[in-house]
């Protein structure tokens, strides 16, 4: 067993004291190793940076040479013994869901920016004992408590300890069952929830959820959420979830609905990643990488159920649910990187791309999304299945079967070619051309398509944007200045030599800004060509442009005297054939599957 001690001496310093014991190991020397990356966020972090003050000694108290090997890797040498005692400080002051922080309010601590392991022994049960202020209350965690014992938990490996973030505070808890099964929700912070409203909520998404695999691979659930300042997103875990939202995210009703989403979105990864896991996801290597082609699988697939399990939860109507699928489409029809790139690239170098790029200027045009193209692919998937088998066979029958298989019957992970086979073993249809062009390939996805096969098409929205001037360029937010930081490709700025940072400064001649610049673009005609000053790197410039026209937006809506099996389809998809249905109380809901 490892012993892990984790002190909170002085919260407003942001450090914690650890102290790792080691036992029973056989050799003169030891490495300890503290992770570069967190499972579930495809970023080499190098925690080792927040790293103080390491020392180690013997069970007599003898000081051990400690030496650094690499920027995250401590080697113990002249053990004389079967026993080392490595202590450590770590700096804890980043907000994240992929981060630790300390603080006089609470402490928030996340396994892998904590906590080294001792090489060979990620297998190992271990044991965490924690102390911090007495005026601290609470600890909320998915991390088992030792009987009897106060403020100590075990695991059953270094794996465990890793995938189970800490809450310490006085942070309000609700607790709720499902299917005679404790789930909690810390709540940090304030803001303008309602708490009774969303456990409710909360307890309803737990139950449609575990509707689809059928199946409770855990003895408790804790949901940490925490209002700050802004939204920062969520990280999932085997029996938990680290939640970070805006503290104002809870009204009006579309702000809140997002935050549900969210909510939804991690809780549904305690299966689809967690468990059911691309094989490279199966065994980690803290070190380094872990490749995978299908984060499309895991992400995207999982967008998909966030919104539609509210659906199913009445927590959507059908037209707000079908708003998410058009957010999804407008996304994905403004990034013209879903030519430079397919789904199992941009899975595969989402460590170099998408989480380094995603600020950049560059990310529209030389990545896709693997959460936004992956959510339409699962729609797509889920509507191809049902036409294909008369609704026999939906997204959660494969996706249950693959969970069968690959995590239930054994832990190996699955392939591309396993999640083919079993689309393509249950529903009898082959889908070789559908992975081709769409996941491994870069051919162009036609939503309308899949969305006739339920009675629905789409159309232009009906606003007073269409037919007016479009350049293809996003400003600089805040600003008084017209600072362009992005220039999609193939557009009218791409075309005429437009670059990010560049600032114009007149239109025609006439002086712009930011707040005027996009009233001179909307008005031009379409087809007619205009003179542009701007300033690159302090150089005068003068380009040329001829202005294109607005891309459409679009909505869904019914087709005219659908079929039967489209009616049908679309029943069983959303649940109705009514687009425009009030919502329902969740309680009055029945699963959709």
């Amino acid at each position: 067993m490892i012993e892990y001690e984790l002190k909170i001496s002085n919260p407003g310093s942001h450090l914690v004291d650890i102290a790792v014991v080691v036992r029973d190991f056989q050799t003169d020397k030891l490495d300890l190793i503290l992770p570069s990356w967190s499972p579930g966020s495809y970023l080499i972090r190098d925690y080792a940076k927040s790293v103080v003050k390491t020392e180690a000694c013997d069970e007599k108290g003898r000081v051990l040479e400690c030496r650094k090997m690499a920027k995250n890797i401590w080697r113990l040498e002249g053990l004389k013994s079967n026993y080392c005692r490595f202590v450590y400080q770590v700096y804890c002051y980043e907000i994240g869901t992929s981060s630790s922080l300390v603080d006089d309010q609470h402490a928030s601590l996340h396994g892998p920016s904590l906590f080294v392991y001792p090489v060979g022994m990620e297998e190992s049960p271990c044991q965490l004992s924690l102390k911090f202020p007495s005026t601290w209350t609470e600890v909320s965690t998915g991390l088992e408590p030792v009987p009897g014992a106060e403020q100590i938990f075990k695991t059953e490996s270094y794996h465990q300890l890793l995938d189970c973030p800490i809450e310490i505070g006085n942070h309000q808890v609700l607790n709720f069952e499902v299917q005679g099964v404790p789930h909690s929700i810390a709540l940090y912070g304030k803001g303008n929830v309602d708490v009774e409203k969303l456990k409710k909520d909360v307890q309803s998404i737990v139950r449609q959820e575990l509707l689809v695999f059928d199946h409770i691979p855990y003895k408790h659930y804790t949901f940490i959420i925490q209002l700050l300042s802004r939204r920062g997103g969520g990280l999932e875990h085997q029996n938990s979830t680290l939640i970070q939202v805006s503290r104002w995210k809870f009204s009006p009703e579309e702000e809140y609905r997002k935050t549900l989403s969210l909510i939804a979105h991690e809780f549904f990864h305690l299966w689809n990643v967690k468990r059911l896991a691309p094989k490279p996801l199966v065994h980690f290597d803290y070190t380094k990488e872990n490749y995978t082609d299908l984060l499309w699988a895991a992400e995207g697939i999982t967008s998909y159920y966030q919104d539609l399990l509210l659906l199913r939860c009445g927590l959507y109507t059908p037209a707000q649910y079908f708003e998410t699928i058009m957010d999804f489409y407008k996304e994905y029809l403004q990034s013209p990187g879903r030519g430079v790139q397919s789904l199992c690239e941009s899975s595969f170098d989402a460590w170099i791309k998408f989480y380094k790029l995603r600020l950049e200027e560059s990310f529209r045009n030389l990545t896709i999304s693997y959460y936004n193209k992956g959510a339409l692919i699962g729609l797509a998937l889920d509507l191809l299945l049902r036409h294909s088998t008369g609704n026999r066979i939906t997204l959660d029958q494969a996706l249950r079967e693959l969970y069968h298989q690959t995590y239930l019957s054994s832990f190996t992970g699955y392939t591309l070619q396993d999640f083919k086979n079993v689309c393509e073993n249950l529903s009898g249809k082959s889908f070789e051309d559908f992975f081709a062009d769409h996941i491994q390939g870069r051919k162009e996805l036609n939503l309308g398509e899949y969305l006739n096969l339920a009675g629905l098409k789409l159309v232009p929205k009906n606003d007073k944007t269409l037919g007016s001037g479009y350049l293809g360029v996003e400003l600089r937010k805040n600003e008084n200045q017209a600072v362009i930081t992005s220039v999609s490709w193939n557009t009218p700025a791409f075309a005429a030599g437009i670059s990010p940072g560049d600032e114009i400064v007149a239109w025609d001649g006439h002086r712009v800004f930011a707040h005027t610049l996009p009233e001179r673009i909307k008005e031009a005609k379409p087809g007619s060509e205009h003179h542009v000053s701007l300033f690159r790197d302090e150089e005068w410039r003068e380009v040329k442009v001829s202005v294109g026209e607005k891309p459409a937006e679009w909505r869904i809506c019914r087709v005219e005297n659908p079929g039967t099996e489209a009616v049908d389809l679309l029943k069983s998809w959303i649940g109705t054939t009514e687009l425009n249905e009030e919502k329902k109380h969740p309680d009055t809901v029945a699963a959709v599957q």
